[in-house]
């Protein structure tokens, strides 16, 4: 005699999955022109360092944090914010280390 199989599948226990919360959003930093330029603005958290720093576009900002971004808007227009450019540089380094790989010997900028 076969087996019939249960159409339903409603019986399984589905495991609930919460979305990450991004954390609360402290203000603008500043902002940069992407590669494609699109306008990025750097944003900082709440109880957060610099290096938890996001980059995020004016879209992002005006669906999740709006009100910062309006701050941001009339800070510039009545000058008490200044916009300040934001220029990376790459660097290249081979790094010798001793021979039990625990130590830094030497660094030596790689020219390309």
């Amino acid at each position: 005699m076969a087996h019939k199989k249960n159409a339903s599948k409603s019986h399984r226990r589905h495991k609930s999955v919460t979305p990450k919360r991004e954390p609360e959003a402290l203000k603008i930093i500043t902002t940069k022109l992407a590669d494609d330029g699109v306008e990025l603005y750097r944003l900082r958290f709440v109880g957060h360092e610099a290096a938890d720093d996001a980059w995020k576009t004016k879209r992002q900002l005006e669906e999740r944090h709006r009100e910062i971004l309006e701050k941001w808007i009339e800070g510039l227009k009545q000058g008490s914010i200044k916009r300040r450019e934001v220029h990376w540089k790459e660097e290249v380094v081979l790094r010798k280390v001793n021979a039990a790989g625990n130590s830094i010997v030497e660094e030596v900028p790689l020219r390309g």
